[in-house]
């Protein structure tokens, strides 16, 4: 090849190189050809490792990375601002966390921050961002109906009683008070009153003492 054709060729492969390098192309900074002592040298390009598409948008460099990382369990945690952030972080492997400052951008999150983990490829599932935690979770409300046994009486009931609560000194006391069938006041089960009186008075002795008074009772005679 004469030095002209070697000058044309670098030439278009120059203007070539530009026009890919608008494209969005990356450059490879390699000599193609060259010539020596007379005679014209081919020289392979230099394989660049992030210049190698591995089909799904990483590069060799990327993926050797990962595999470095991976073999050390080096897992990493970031932080960035937004879910936007998130989603641009490169050179993930599985277990790598991230949290995410302002997380409202997921429709799980009503506010504050939330923190993702790097989930590996399940047979037809790709790589995903799975979250773990937010802050909101940390402002935990209960339902009282929600809790698991639970007591069976109201929450009202059971505050009502616990104002009621008080101690009583003479419990041994009460404890044996009672009614019987009759609503009458009982102590050990019997009657405090029975009906019958110690003391009855009347106009007159009459045929038959009262119903009332007590055996070995007092009847009092009251004569104007």
């Amino acid at each position: 090849m004469s030095n002209a054709n070697l000058t044309t060729g670098l030439a278009a492969a120059e203007s070539a190189v530009a026009e890919m390098r608008q494209a969005g192309f990356v450059e490879v900074p390699t000599v193609f050809s060259q010539t020596a002592g007379g005679g014209r040298y081919i020289l392979f390009p230099r394989t660049v490792a992030a210049n190698v598409d591995m089909g799904d948008g990483s590069s060799a460099l990327e993926r050797i990375r990962l595999l470095e990382r991976g073999l050390a369990a080096n897992t990493t945690t970031t932080v960035v601002e937004t879910i936007a952030e998130r989603d641009l972080l490169a050179g993930k492997i599985p277990g790598d966390k991230c949290y995410v400052i302002d997380a409202t951008a997921d429709p799980g999150v009503e506010k504050g921050g939330a923190v993702y983990i790097w989930m590996p490829a399940r047979g037809d599932e790709a790589p995903y961002w799975r979250k773990m935690s937010e802050e909101e979770s940390q402002d935990v409300t209960l339902r009282w109906e929600n809790i698991t046994g639970r007591p069976q009486q109201s929450a009202a009931d059971i505050d009502e009683a616990a104002l009621l609560a008080h101690a009583h000194d003479n419990a041994c006391v009460l404890d044996v008070l009672g009614r019987d069938e009759s609503g009458r006041l009982t102590i050990d089960g019997r009657p405090v009153d029975d009906g019958c009186r110690d003391t009855v008075t009347a106009d007159s002795l009459g045929e038959a003492l009262p119903a009332a008074l007590r055996d070995g009772g007092m009847l009092i005679l009251i004569q104007e």
